[in-house]
């Protein structure tokens, strides 16, 4: 049961390094005068992305699995809970591109809908769409 636990901590713990790297990157938080603290905490940030990848890929794909299994019920949750407000689940740039993951998108060049649990998603992006989610 404890490894199962480690197993659940550790991809938060990935998404929330990888956040922060994003944030050293992109410079969103910063201001131009704290350049040496961005690029230590850009270390510090890219440090942890590598060292939870190395947990992860320690804690075995049988704990990783059963953890995915423990997390679907709360992405269905989340999702149930965002149709019910009425906001969209996800925004275009957090959005998988749906053209490489449905079959039906590779083999046809027109567009159709994806029914997925809390959205219906269109394979018709506009260009500003398509830019975002490259």
């Amino acid at each position: 049961m404890l490894a199962l636990d480690t197993a659940l901590s550790l991809i938060p713990y990935l998404f929330a390094a990888g956040y922060a790297l994003k944030l050293t990157i992109t410079r969103e938080t910063y201001a131009a005068a704290d350049e040496s603290e961005r690029r230590r905490q850009q270390i510090i940030a890219a440090a942890a992305v590598l060292y939870s990848i190395f947990l992860l890929y320690a804690a075995g794909l049988k704990y990783l699995l059963v953890a995915s299994i423990v997390y679907a019920p709360g992405t269905f949750l989340y999702l149930w809970a965002r149709r019910e407000q009425g906001v969209r689940a996800f925004q275009p740039a957090e959005a998988v591109d749906r053209r490489r993951a449905c079959g039906r998108c590779r083999r046809r060049s027109r567009p159709h809908l994806h029914r997925l649990p809390g959205a219906l998603i269109t394979t018709d992006l506009s260009e500003s769409e398509r830019a975002i989610t490259r």
